[in-house]
């Protein structure tokens, strides 16, 4: 699907500007005058014209919507922003990857797992269940990006979007960050964030909070991600 990014704003921008330069020259007495009208000018309007179309055009397509748990609350709103985001996007017939722990030990099944609440939120949203996947074992951010990681690998995802709050979605970038370095994901997968709230200002306080502390945890005494998680018994 085509994506307006900078690059073909930029080529858009010097092919704008530089019609404009040009068009004064390529008037009806100018060709009757015998004037060449590819001079430089229109040849860079033409050019960056191309690259624009070129770059534009040839965008990568959303493949997967990462939507992780957290509280009862944000687990609503993430379900919500990510339903939305779905059909913003339903023409690219993305995946919506689930990522959380449904833990049997302690009795708890799919129906009334957080995952499971995700799920039924988004299917109430018109949501095909043909377009979920599910990552059942992580049980904090770490864990969602190393179990979702593992799951991109294996389905072969270039393109996917996180939604969360904005406060979680920076404990994202800076896991996701670190997973590529450590070479636990490829370079080449295009991570977006999208997040349910225009900032953090405007999240729950228990949620901002947390997030707010967990990040600077995080960034203050960072940590390697371990390699090899075994599944929950």
């Amino acid at each position: 699907m085509a994506k307006f990014n900078l690059l073909s704003f930029i080529f858009l921008f010097i092919a704008f500007v530089s019609f404009l330069f040009s068009s004064t020259q390529v008037t009806g007495n100018f060709l009757l005058e015998g004037g060449n009208p590819l001079n430089f000018l229109n040849l860079l309007t033409v050019i960056s014209f191309v690259l624009f179309l070129f770059v534009f055009l040839s965008g990568r397509k959303l493949e997967a919507i990462l939507v992780p748990t957290g509280s009862h609350k944000s687990d609503r709103e993430r379900a919500r922003r990510g339903a939305k985001y779905y059909h913003e996007h339903e023409k690219e017939r993305p995946s919506v990857l689930i990522s959380g722990s449904v833990d049997e030990k302690y009795g708890r099944r799919f129906p009334t797992s957080q995952p499971g609440h995700i799920y039924k939120y988004m299917r109430k949203e018109d949501v095909p269940r043909d377009a979920f996947l599910f990552e059942p074992e992580s049980k904090n951010t770490e864990e969602n990006v190393l179990y979702s990681a593992k799951v991109i690998r294996k389905k072969g995802i270039k393109v996917v979007d996180v939604v969360s709050n904005p406060s979680h979605l920076w404990r994202f970038k800076s896991l996701f960050k670190k997973a590529k370095e450590e070479g636990l994901i490829d370079k080449g997968v295009k991570i977006n964030y999208i997040p349910t709230r225009s900032n953090v200002l405007f999240e729950d306080v228990g949620d901002a909070l947390y997030g707010i502390a967990a990040h600077l945890k995080n960034s203050l005494k960072p940590k390697n991600l371990p390699k090899n998680i075994k599944k929950s018994q």
